[in-house]
């Protein structure tokens, strides 16, 4: 399940993310606190080179991945309060609301079924 995200949307996010990305250190430190010991979240994009070509290919590798990309932008709002955390709060909203439909969903279609047995030395007390 991915994240729909239109092209003005995409563009919106990568825009707001690409002026934090700027230092690979930077980069390194906030995706390393939103994947704390899940390092394959992201290792497929390349973390070198122009922050807007960073910032685009991680924003289109995690837009497959909604909680993913939730993580990420709550780092970030954790760490960049004011504007920034203000400007991306519709995203986070929005993948919020996603996540949790998708949840109720995923409990609505399942149907759990209990079958109880019991061996023969509890039968005596099954039937009291």
């Amino acid at each position: 399940m991915s994240m729909s995200l239109n092209k003005e949307q995409f563009s919106n996010l990568v825009g707001l993310l690409t002026p934090i990305f700027q230092e690979v250190a930077r980069r390194r430190s906030l995706l390393t606190l939103a994947f704390f010991g899940a390092e394959n979240k992201y290792s497929t994009v390349p973390i070198e080179g122009a922050a807007v070509d960073f910032t685009t290919a991680l924003i289109h590798h995690l837009s497959h991945a909604p909680a993913d990309l939730l993580a990420l932008l709550e780092a970030v709002q954790g760490q960049y309060e004011g504007n920034l955390a203000q400007d991306i709060e519709p995203f986070v909203k929005q993948l919020r609301q996603q996540l949790s439909s998708q949840l109720v969903t995923n409990i609505e279609e399942q149907r759990y079924k209990l079958f109880i047995t019991y061996r023969r030395v509890d039968w005596a007390f099954a039937h009291r």
